[in-house]
This record gives C-alpha cells, structure tokens and sequence, in this order.
C-alpha cells in the first residue's frame, strides 16, 4: 500500500513491493517475497529503496543492497527482486523520474535472458529429464551481467572488492590489518596472500589452518584467471582483473539433489530422489525404519557418493568440491559427538582448537555466545557425564549442535537429534531448530516425531525402499495423504504401494511446484582445475593438532580417575603376584614379564578407538590428521606404560633376586614391548565396531604371544613362522639377553606394521574415499541394514 511517513527530512512517500495483495505493486512471481521491498519518494522526487530483509534480495545493478538500509535509484538502474527484473516505468503513477539524480551517472545494466524474468509475464518451466542443466559461463562485469539469486542456488551475492592496481601484494585474513579482511572463525588471521605477476596474479596460502582452494581444489599456490574461484572456509571470492565478487555462504545455501540413487549390486537403497531445498528452509525428513532416511542424509550430506546423480550445493558439484565444502557444512549424527569426561566448555573449547583459526581469547568469546544461544551458560563447568553430577539429555543435544555451529556453518544436517527425548523437550530443540533456519541457515532433520510439523517448512516422506511419497509444505501433508492421525500416514508408506505412492507424488502439484520448478532454476557451475597450480601437499603428521589431542586425552584420563587408576593398578597387582611364586630369575619369569608388559599395553588402548568412534568420524569429515590422531594417543599411552613399567620392576627387584640384570635395561625392554602392545591395542579397537567386540577379541590376539613366545616349547617349522608375527617371540629373547639390539629392531618393526595397519584400517572411515569402499571383510561392517548405517 501507499503511505506517507513523515521524519526529520520532511515527508516521504512509500509505495510497498510483493507478492501479498496489500501491497501497492503486487508482483505475483515465485523469487518475490511476500513483503519484499518499499520504494521511499521525497519531496524533491527522489526515489529511494528498501529492502525489508526478502528471501532473494533487492539488486541495483548487479549489487545486493543492505536490508532495511535505503538505497537511491533512478529510471536507467537495472533493479531486480531476486532474479525477477522490475520495470522502473511501472512506478509513474506515483512518481515523476527525472533523468537521473544529481552527481550519479549510472550506466544501465541488462541481465543475460535465462536469468531473468520479466515483469508482468508468466514464467514457464519446461518438463524436468531428471538430469541437471548444462553449466552456464562465468559471470561478466561488463556487458549482459549474471545474477547469482540466492534462492536459484548461488551464494549470497555480497560485496565487489576492487583491487588496487599499484599493489603488488594484496593479503586476505581475518586479522584487520589484511588488505581483504575475512571476518569468519574458518579463516586464519594471514590466510592466503595475492601476488600480481605480469598482468595476473598469483595466490599462494600461507599455511593456513583450513586451506585455501582455487575452482574446488586445495592449493599451495596458483595462477588465477578471470571467473576462478577462491575458497576460504565459507567466503568465495570470484576473481577478475578488475575486482573480486565476495560471496558469502554461511548463509543462504541452496541444496539441489537429481535422481539420486544408492544401489548395492541388485539391492536398491534410495530410489531416483530428487529434492530441492531453498536457502533458509527447515526441512523434515520422516519415513519407516530401515526405508533409506539415513542413506538419503548421507548421500545429500557428501558421506556416501550416489551410484548415480548430482547433488548440487550452491551450484557446485558437492562431490567434487567437498573439501572446500566440508568446514561450513553442518552434521550432528545420532550419536553424541562429545567426550562424557570433559565439561561442556571443555568440550567446545577443545572442538574449536581443531576446527577454527582462532586464538584463546576469540575461542572463549565465540563459545560464551554460543552458550548463551543455546542457554547452556549455566552448565558450562559441569561435566557431560559426570558419575556425581552430569547435564540432561536435552542438553547433551545442545552441546553437541553447539560444536557444530562453533564454524557457522551455512548448511546443517541433523540426524535424529530428539531421539530418546521426552516430548517437552523434543518441541523445545524443534523450536531451536527453527531460530536457527530464521538466523540464516539451511537445516535438514531427520525425526521420528510429527508432534512439531508447524515448525518444519517442508517436509520428505520416504516408504519403504527408499521411493519417495511426498516433499511439500509441512502443514499440507495431512491433507495430501487424506488422514487426520500422524500415525496413519505411515500406513501409506509400507512396501506394498511404495512405488505406486511415488508415481502418484510425481504427477501432484506438490512435485511440480516443489521439485520440478526448482530444480529448472538450478543453474550448475563446472569448475575446471587451473593449469598452473600447485597443489598443497598434505602433511603427513599435524604437530598443532597432535599437540591438541594429547591435550585433550590427559584431560579425559584426569576426569576419569576409576578408569585411569585401575589401569595402572594393573601392574603392581601382578607384581605382588609374581613375587608369591619366584625368588630368583629364571626364564618362566622373563616369559610373565614379557607377556605382562603386552597385557598392559594392550588393554591400555584396545577401547580407545572405538570409544570414541562417532567423535572421531565427526572430526575426520572436517580437518583431523589421521596420523596426528593415532601419535597423540601413543603419547598418552606411553606414559601409561613408563609409570606401569617403574611400578611393576621396582616390586620385582625389590622382593625377587634378579642376579646382575640391570634394572635400567630391563626397564627399557619392558617399555619397548609395552609400548608394542599399545599399537597392537590400538589395531584391536580400529577393527572394532564396538567396545564389547574389542574386548573379545583382546584374548585372541594375546593368547599367541603367550603361545608362540618360545617359552613353553622349542619353535619349529609352522609354529617357528608364525612367531616371527609375534612380539613376544622377540621381546623373550631380549630379555633373555640374546642378540638384544637385533630383538629390540624386530619389535620396532612389528610396531610399525601395527601402526600402519591401524592408519589404512581407519581410513575405511574416510568420507568420500574409496578407501572405504575397498575394505569390505565383515569384521568391517556395522550390524545395523546397509541403507541406515552411519557411515
């Protein structure tokens, strides 16, 4: 509607935009919003505009403006809602244009036909293949001018950076003495530096904590051409010799998912799924157990590639870009991704030491905001599963959505974060999700409740077989499946009609208006590796991070005192039992002893892994160096094993006659074979879906070290073979003080393949790796059906 505002500048006129009928233009076009925008006339007649915080966005020649900051405009601006293209001309009957305004010469900019829709004509959509469009080029800043509409799938379109041309250097970081300053927690202080060479330039990353990417790809240095992306962490800075296009994506991210399918040789666990998820929507997903809801959340989320079909994030390939995707994407798995032992501030602390490019101060503010957020301030010294006192379910959820929003992420996945939780608080974190997705972010959860639909946008319902029955408005779903009880909407999703239910969907309005028209508008980019780069070499060890871990395990040991201290217990208790049988040494005390320090090692970490499984699936998807993992718990470990070996010889030498050994010497053999045991420990709970199953499996892996050592009967032929496998076969005879160095080489060396094959077994983990695709022997897979495994 029309109406005067009067303010300290005199009257202005406001004439509102949208798509709802009271306003004064009503625009009846999908990238529209209800109340979208306002135009403002004063009393000169000049015309101004004001976005009221739309979906898509007000643009002014290619540029985004500000919400709800006013923006002059004349008759020659090229102005857009979204990437609908609104005649000036239709605003004379409000407003006399004069030629232009004074001081402004404005060229007018047209926008390339595909993207654009006129105003005032009907927007037709062609019959969907199933098949993403074809990529389109590389917007121009000059001539015909590419808009990037957040709701067509591309990022927010934010801020042009014009290069200064008598720099030779041009630094990018979060630090504000950068020359492009990156005000996000992924982005290190000094990121990646600019460097013209002849009339382009060269970006090279300076070691930063999450890398700097060029079209996708993870790079030490590169040559940039006009239209090649730069990636730091969720900002994307398209480059062009005459300014960068900023993009920012912690916001208005845009899912696109075509005809995906997941099929293991005959056995169909997804079936021909297509999606298209809108920035800032909160969507449901529902469906019968076992029906593909998690394959689906993992094959959209970049965990499990498709047998077929794209998904598409912001326009890009989310396959071949994931790991410049993976640190602003969002993911709380089923399982809780927190350590019980350590507090909740802890917790996020430790979480962003790995995750972010902050120091300690910026660390402590980002998570007292986030605290306060989510209103779990007051429990942020409590520990998380304390045996005196530890903090509720609900807020166990909490925390663990807090490690994830710690990176502000753009894009949030949530898989059954209300399970086990009573109504009251199943609608409380629903609410929470919802003042998430209304901050600006796309998030998808998985639910088993529909107690709490009105908080959803849309929601996926899945039948049996992994078809899909119904993407739509949440609040319409009642109405679609003709029922008035949530129950008995699952009686339309049992196997029997699965595919006739899907067949009908597709030919519903919901499928066209929902799916089909979206996934037109999707406009994917193919990004092409530059020539000239140079691809960043990944270390093979992290020190910071190795440092962080083994921080973060001493203070888990510490919490946990029973635990720590029965462990250690372990060796003066055997001792004094080894002191009730032998009084001088003989060569059955030097076999107990060899087996002993196995023992302790090895009971010492064969949980260690898989206690901590999903924590460590979790953090591999994002930025964990493997290798720096498994050294930081070797160095915990061996600290075990030096404190056990000091106990366990000092009440040996203290009450058995041991002749002239010398004690240093068979210190450092008890610690070496220990220490092997650590490892061998280590591969038990990699191999181990759970820590039940390591435990079972412990005595199967120490009975041959008591049984081949050499001890019990003199080795030959298969048996003398098989210990060559063995570390106590070696560890015997070092004790024994034979050949002590070459004993001491062969266990070294048998800790190096345990070692190795702990680092190729948790590679299995690896999200998108054929490493996990390879390794299919059953002590691998998880009990859970195929299609509703986590990983």
């Amino acid at each position: 509607m029309e109406t005067v505002v009067k303010n300290r500048r005199g009257e202005w006129k406001t004439i509102t935009v949208g798509r709802a009928p009271d306003n004064a233009i009503v625009l009846d076009a999908g990238q529209v919003s209800g109340h979208h925008a306002q135009f403002l006339i004063d009393d000169a007649q000049n015309l101004h505009i004001e976005d009221f915080g739309s979906t898509n966005g007000t643009y002014i020649n290619s540029e985004r403006i500000p919400v709800n900051i006013r923006k002059p405009v004349c008759v020659s601006d090229s102005l857009h809602f979204g990437s609908f293209q609104f005649d000036l001309q239709q605003l004379q009957p409000h407003i006399v244009f004069p030629e232009s305004h004074a001081g402004q010469n404005r060229r007018a900019t047209t926008v390339s036909g595909s993207a654009t829709e006129k105003a005032g004509a009907p927007v037709s959509h062609g019959n969907m293949t199933g098949e993403a469009p074809s990529p389109a080029g590389p917007p121009s800043f000059s001539g015909a001018t590419q808009f990037y509409d957040p709701s067509e799938g591309a990022a927010d379109f934010s801020e042009r950076i014009a290069l200064d041309k008598t720099k030779d250097l041009i630094s990018v970081g979060r630090s504000p003495g950068n020359d492009i300053v990156l005000g996000i927690p992924q982005v290190s202080a000094h990121h990646a530096l600019l460097r013209r060479s002849g009339n382009g330039y060269i970006v090279n990353d300076l070691k930063s904590t999450n890398g700097t990417f060029v079209n996708g790809k993870r790079i030490e240095s590169c040559l940039v051409k006009d239209g090649d992306c730069i990636q730091l962490g969720s900002v994307k800075l398209e480059f062009y010799q005459d300014g960068i296009q900023k993009y920012d994506q912690s916001q208005n991210v845009r899912l696109d998912v075509f005809n995906v399918v997941q099929q293991s040789q005959s056995k169909i666990y997804l079936n021909e799924t297509s999606l298209s998820i809108l920035p800032n929507e909160f969507v449901g997903l529902l469906a019968p157990s076992a029906a593909g809801k998690t394959t689906l959340l993992e094959t959209i989320l970049g965990i499990r590639k498709p047998s077929s079909g794209k998904v598409l994030v912001n326009n890009l390939d989310l396959y071949e870009h994931f790991d410049s995707f993976r640190q602003w994407i969002g993911y709380v798995p089923q399982d809780d991704i927190i350590h019980n032992e350590l507090t909740v501030r802890q917790c996020l602390y430790f979480s962003a030491r790995l995750r972010l490019a902050l120091d300690a101060d910026e660390i402590n503010h980002r998570i007292d905001n986030i605290l306060e957020d989510l209103e779990i301030s007051h429990v942020q010294n409590t520990q998380i599963g304390g045996r005196k006192e530890r903090i509720s379910g609900g807020q166990r959820k909490r925390v663990s959505l807090g490690v994830e929003l710690l990176a502000e992420p753009g894009l949030l996945f949530l898989d059954e974060p209300t399970s086990g939780l009573d109504p009251r608080t199943e609608r409380v974190m629903m609410k929470l999700f919802r003042k998430l997705s209304d901050q600006g972010r796309t998030i998808i959860v998985i639910t088993h409740s529909m107690e709490s639909l009105d908080q959803l946008d849309n929601i996926v319902f899945l039948s049996a077989g992994g078809f899909l029955s119904y993407y739509g408005p949440a609040s319409e779903c009642y109405a679609y499946f003709d029922e008035k009880n949530p129950a008995d909407i699952f009686n339309h999703l049992q196997a029997s009609d699965a595919r006739d239910r899907n067949e009908e969907y597709k030919r519903s309005a919901y499928y066209s208006e929902y799916i089909e028209k979206r996934l037109i508008t999707a406009n994917p980019h193919k990004s092409e590796p530059s020539e000239n780069a140079k691809q960043a070499n990944t270390r093979l060890i992290n020190y910071k991070q190795t440092a962080i871990l083994t921080k973060r395990n001493f203070t888990i040991k510490s919490k946990d005192i029973r635990n720590t201290l029965m462990l250690l217990a372990q060796a003066p208790i055997i001792a004094f039992l080894l002191t009730i049988g032998f009084d001088t040494l003989s060569d059955a005390l030097l076999l107990i002893i060899s087996i002993s320090a196995i023992f302790f090692g090895c009971i010492n970490s064969c949980r260690e892994i898989v206690g901590e499984l999903s924590i460590y699936k979790r953090e591999r998807m994002l930025n964990l160096n493997l290798c720096a993992y498994i050294l930081s718990k070797m160095l915990v470990f061996s600290l075990f094993c030096f404190a056990q070996g000091i106990m366990f010889l000092a009440i040996i030498y203290g009450y058995i006659d041991m002749g002239n050994r010398s004690p240093l010497t068979l210190f450092a053999l008890f610690f070496l074979t220990a220490f092997a045991g650590v490892t061998l420990g280590l591969l038990v709970s990699a191999i181990s879906d759970t820590q039940e199953k390591a435990m079972t499996i412990v005595p199967i892996v120490l009975l041959p070290q008591i049984i081949f050592a050499g001890g019990l009967f003199p080795l030959s032929g298969v048996s003398q073979v098989i210990s060559y496998f063995t570390i106590s076969r070696w560890s015997l005879e070092a004790f024994r003080d034979i050949e002590v160095y070459h004993n001491c080489f062969f266990i070294a060396l048998i800790t190096m393949i345990f070692l190795v094959s702990t680092y190729l077994v948790m590679r299995r983990y690896d999200t998108n790796s054929q490493w996990r695709f390879k390794l299919k022997t059953k002590i691998f897979n998880r009990n859970r059906p195929v299609e509703e495994s986590s990983v």
